[in-house]
């Protein structure tokens, strides 16, 4: 059951994010760091989302697409526990990418850095545990069983 509500959850995150990043009123203007703009090869809507989150519409796009089947998938444990184990490695992905520096903007497709680097991998964290360690719970009984990965 954790491992539902956790998917919803981070469902619901991605794609109320991803929706606020399409509004122009939640998105500021970027500080003036001109390496970052000429890097940029997806320069729509770039800006931070609620003021500290580096997005643009690419980004916007890949939260919504992470979210929605997030929220579908948390209906039946089994697809929540797969899909917490392959948000588990898009996030560390992400994680890795925004630390590298010549990775940090996916190739001129969306940002990574900044404050999105502690959000990707405290997502990466929280998803592998509910992917990879999560007791199943077995109905009708108390007890729990831990699965061997």
């Amino acid at each position: 059951m954790c491992t539902q509500l956790y998917t919803f959850g981070a469902g619901l995150f991605y794609l109320t994010l991803g929706i606020l990043g399409l509004f122009p009123r939640f998105v500021y203007a970027p500080p003036a760091r001109p390496e970052y703009m000429r890097l940029l090869l997806v320069n729509a809507d770039y800006g931070y989302l609620l003021d500290f989150l580096p997005t643009n519409l690419t980004h916007d796009v890949l939260y919504i697409l992470i979210g929605v089947p997030a929220i579908l998938a948390s209906v039946f444990y089994p697809t929540a526990r797969l899909y917490c184990k392959g948000l588990f490695a898009i996030a560390a992905m992400m994680t890795i990418a925004g630390i590298i520096p010549l990775l940090d903007q996916v190739f001129g497709l969306m940002p990574l850095f900044a404050w999105n680097i502690p959000l990707n991998a405290v997502v990466a964290v929280t998803a592998w545990y509910f992917g990879f360690i999560d007791p199943i719970y077995v109905r009708g009984s108390n007890a729990s069983q831990t699965l061997a990965v």
